[in-house]
Formats: structure tokens, sequence, C-alpha cells
């Protein structure tokens, strides 16, 4: 039919109009534009929720690594005779030199114990014996 869609329209059986329509009707510029700009709104809303949530598993990820170091330091406290000496001044140095001491006596087998979000640090209080996270602030929001 040469690409062309012939259809019959009219009142009457005896009437009929021939309408000829080309098979290659596609989208109109305006249609594009404004499909294009409903994606460009939703991804200006998605950027910054992603963010948020990528924020928030790295957090998560670090409070497992202090966790893990944490119940590390208490199995060598429970099955060593000898304790842990730390003489570090500031937390973040007392944490490095602990995770250097039970990787060590191989109570800790990664390799890697640093934070994963910017802007946390870990840091281990040698009097207390506990470990903590120190959060990054968000920007704007000063709330962990």
């Amino acid at each position: 039919m040469n690409g062309i869609n012939k259809r019959y329209y009219g009142s009457d059986s005896e009437d009929y109009e021939l309408l000829e329509e080309s098979a290659d009707s596609g989208f109109t510029f305006t249609e594009l534009l404004i499909s294009c700009a409903i994606m460009v709104v939703l991804a200006a809303v998605a950027v910054p929720v992603f963010t948020k949530v990528l924020d928030n598993v790295k957090d998560q990820a670090d409070q497992s690594t202090a966790a893990a170091v944490q119940t590390a330091y208490d199995t060598a406290k429970l099955m060593e005779s000898t304790p842990i000496s730390i003489t570090a001044d500031t937390p973040e140095a007392a944490f490095a030199e602990l995770v250097s001491a039970l990787q060590d006596r191989e109570y800790l087998k990664n390799s890697d114990y640093t934070a994963q979000r910017t802007g946390n640090s870990f840091g281990f209080n040698s009097s207390t014996g506990i470990v903590a996270v120190s959060y990054a602030q968000d920007s704007g929001s000063g709330t962990p």
C-alpha cells in the first residue's frame, strides 16, 4: 500500500470519503520537549535523595566498622593476659594504634579501617575502652 494507511469515513454507506495518513508519524517537538522537562525535574528531585541515602549507607558502614573494632577489643581484653597498651594522645590516633595492635594479635583481619564517609572519624577512649564514630555534619541541617 506504499506506506499509506487508507481509512474511510462517512455518514451513510454510499458517501465515503478516503483519508490518507502517512505511516511515518511520530512525536511532535512539543511532546519531546515536555517529556525532557519532566525528566529534568525528576532528576533534580532524585539526585539529592540519592546523595542522602548514600551518606546514610556510609554512616552505617562506619558504625559497623566501629562495632567490629569494639568487639575485637573486648575479645582481646578477655583472652589476653597482657592488656593492649595505648599511648596516643588523641582519640583518632588511639583508634589507629588500637587497630594496629588488634591486627598484630590477629583479632582483626581486614586491612582497611578508615571512615567511609568524608568527614566521619573513629576514636578510641583508652580509659573507658570505648570505640566511637564522630559523624560528619550534614550541610545546613546540623545533625549527623
